[in-house]
């Protein structure tokens, strides 16, 4: 006989009781979708939601219980829980724990990780930081104590990375990744200066691991050797580079304490337009203007040389509007140089 809506909710209804009677019966519980699934509530687009609040309650049991935990009932609910909820519900749980003098203060390690991969297993990097984000919050926000408590955090960054970022997160392990650090090495100092005497503020420790790990570094070298290979769009890939141009420097104007420089990007922005040229192909013309943005971000005798590259691709004589674009680069080409233009 098929049970309608209402009785499932009811069945469902998430509390601490019902939640530790299903997890001794997640048979029934099975049995319960399995009928709802064949009915005609099997038309109710809302079917599936019911399970949700109750599978939230079973995980939640399993982080304050893990040595006894129902295996049964994690994988029951795998089908049912969005991969998001994991690192969240267990911050919640161990904050209840921290907050009771009665209970097991500490969630085992072995729980912490089950979370984090059930979190991050299909995800990419930015899937990867908001979990790491969220574990952040046991320990107020410190990147480097949640590291170093937790290695798992690292041991699954390697992972991730070495399987290589997909060309969708690209933009995103590149500049918005690198934002993300270096907003948060600006938000610790902000939080330690407002607890501490203006004798204590040098005491602080900038902390940028992540972008500074060898296998971050490898991905970087590697989506740079595809961008000069002109494996994606080159107008793209400048303004990419541009952008993380604009991140690094503006860093190091407000001397956070981040020693990256953006030598890097320079040579490649330098490379795609070299490669251009080898290729016979013409340099669209917003090549030029993001070769232009990145070196009056800079400033610097770095970009010469990819001014360089911008100027033998021109052929004035060919284009009027390539005679506007190479005297603008050649008086940016000539300032760097520290000539007259």
């Amino acid at each position: 006989e098929n049970i309608k809506g209402d009785v499932v909710q009811a069945l469902l209804k998430p509390n601490v009781f019902l939640a530790k009677v299903w997890e001794t019966k997640i048979g029934e519980l099975q049995k319960l979708w399995s009928n709802i699934v064949t009915g005609r509530e099997s038309q109710d687009t809302n079917s599936r939601s019911y399970f949700v609040p109750v599978c939230k309650e079973l995980v939640k049991r399993a982080f304050h219980d893990w040595e006894n935990r129902q295996e049964e009932a994690l994988e029951f609910v795998s089908d049912f829980l969005d991969a998001t909820v994991y690192v969240p519900l267990l911050v919640e749980v161990q904050k209840q724990k921290d907050d009771n003098p009665r209970s097991v203060k500490k969630i085992p390690v072995e729980a912490m990780q089950w979370a984090f991969d059930q979190q991050t297993r299909n995800g990419g990097l930015s899937t990867w930081y908001e979990a790491a984000s969220i574990l952040c919050r046991l320990h107020e926000g410190d990147w480097k104590k949640t590291w170093a408590t937790y290695p798992f955090v690292e041991l699954s960054y390697i992972a991730m990375l070495d399987a290589s970022v997909k060309p969708s997160e690209v933009v995103y392990a590149l500049v918005t990744y690198l934002d993300n650090v270096l907003s948060d090495n600006i938000k610790m100092r902000r939080a330690e200066s407002a607890n501490k005497t203006l004798k204590d503020l040098k005491k602080y420790e900038p902390w940028f691991v992540p972008v500074e790990h060898p296998a971050y570094q490898k991905l970087v070298k590697s989506t740079y050797k595809s961008l000069r290979a002109l494996e994606v769009d080159p107008g793209w890939s400048l303004n990419t580079l541009r952008q993380r141009v604009q991140l690094l420097t503006a860093s190091r104007a407000i001397d956070i304490g981040y020693k990256g420089t953006e030598v890097e990007e320079i040579d490649a922005a330098a490379g795609i337009v070299t490669s251009l040229k080898a290729a016979g192909r013409t340099a669209p013309r917003g090549v030029m203007w993001e070769a232009r943005a990145i070196s009056e971000t800079s400033d610097s005798e770095r970009c010469a040389p990819l001014l360089e590259a911008v100027l033998e691709h021109l052929d004035a004589q060919q284009e009027g509007m390539a005679r506007i674009v190479e005297e603008d680069h050649r008086h940016i080409f000539n300032r760097l140089r520290g000539e007259e233009s």
